[in-house]
């Protein structure tokens, strides 16, 4: 038997890929918190990955000789791992040289703030003229998920 399929119901739409190239643009700078979200920005969108398994990407997770990425997936146990994208190491390497705090701990990305978490900043350095906001759609640590949308301007 098939699953019920109401009249108006439809698959949700993502951003168009205009509008996500849009947002990546936005994140072009020398600021460091700008350097930094263009590097979580060219992750979520090159390889499509959850917000947590950017926030979770690990120093080791990056094989820089074989040039492959890896992400420990959220939904499903083990790693995937991936080409790394000429760009997204790029935008990691500036990240990690110019602007990553000092630190001991694996993780990539590290928060400037200490307790607040990093890619909840995403939306507040987004331009106002872009007017873009995060799904409402939250994991489990109450982080909104990077899945933009675009509202009418």
């Amino acid at each position: 038997m098939a699953p019920r399929v109401f009249q108006q119901e439809t698959l949700p739409s993502g951003p168009t890929w205009d509008v996500v190239q849009e947002i990546v643009d936005a994140t072009a700078g020398d600021r460091p918190i700008t350097i930094r979200d263009h590097a979580i920005l060219m992750l979520l969108a090159v390889y499509g990955v959850r917000s947590g398994e950017v926030a979770h990407l690990q120093l080791t997770d990056i094989d820089w000789q074989r040039e492959t990425i890896a992400f420990t997936r959220s939904k499903i146990a083990g790693t995937h791992s991936f080409p790394l994208v000429p760009s997204v190491g790029t935008a990691i390497v500036r990240y990690l040289k110019e602007v990553r705090p000092k630190s001991l701990h694996p993780q990539v990305f590290r928060s400037f703030s200490p307790g607040r978490a990093h890619l909840r900043d995403l939306e507040r350095t987004a331009p106002r003229s872009m007017r873009v906001k995060p799904s409402a759609k939250n994991d489990r640590r109450g982080m909104p998920c990077i899945a933009f949308r675009s509202f009418p301007r």
